[in-house]
């Protein structure tokens, strides 16, 4: 009996994804990473109904979610080097860089290759796509709330405050305090509309 190449590739690469797991002690079912799955089912109709494992395997955006919320890197040596391997093996979003202390539940990097999240801290069901940079200035980091978007290329700078709900235009540079409910677009970035 033939089986196709593809399909022996895709179970060896099964294979080694869930040993290393195993073996580092990382969950693809814990309960963080399954709110930011069905966060990511949401956003993404190509996720939806896949396993954990098929979506790790497929999908850079889970695997650099995988590798913040298991903290990869952190640990004793031998731990350090698994994670360096699985890092090889199946590398997240390129340039990707991810320096917060706290995102809450149903987050998603979608298509977020090139971006820079520093903020002090980020509410739930956040969703960031690529070139975004969120970063410190003299005085402090962003604040997120929740159930904010935040489009390609746009930049948030500072200790400014995102209300609940808001959404960032592509493109946008925000300075300022975005008010809950708020959508802003350009530089520097304007109210342009208001979520209901």
């Amino acid at each position: 009996m033939n089986i196709p190449r593809d399909c022996i590739e895709r179970k060896l690469a099964r294979l080694v994804a869930k040993l290393a797991c195993w073996l580092g002690g990382w969950n693809l079912k814990q309960e963080i990473l399954r709110s930011d799955f069905a966060q990511m089912a949401k956003v993404c109709e190509a996720v939806a109904g896949r396993s954990e494992i098929d979506s790790f395997l497929d999908f850079k955006g889970v695997r650099s979610l995988a590798y913040y919320r298991w903290q990869l890197g952190s640990g004793r040596f031998p731990k350090r080097m698994l994670a360096l391997l699985l890092k090889q093996l199946f590398p997240g979003h390129l340039g990707l860089y991810i320096n917060c202390t706290k995102i809450g539940s149903g987050f998603v990097p979608y298509h977020a290759m090139f971006a820079v999240i520093g903020a002090a801290e980020i509410g739930h069901n956040f969703c960031v796509y690529q070139g975004v940079t969120i970063g410190h200035a003299p005085g402090g980091a962003p604040t997120i709330g929740n159930n904010v978007t935040v489009f390609s290329n746009a930049c948030i700078i500072g200790p400014v405050h995102i209300g609940d709900n808001a959404v960032i235009g592509a493109g946008s540079v925000v300075m300022k305090d975005v008010p809950e409910g708020a959508i802003v677009m350009g530089n520097p970035a304007r109210i342009m509309a208001r979520r209901s």
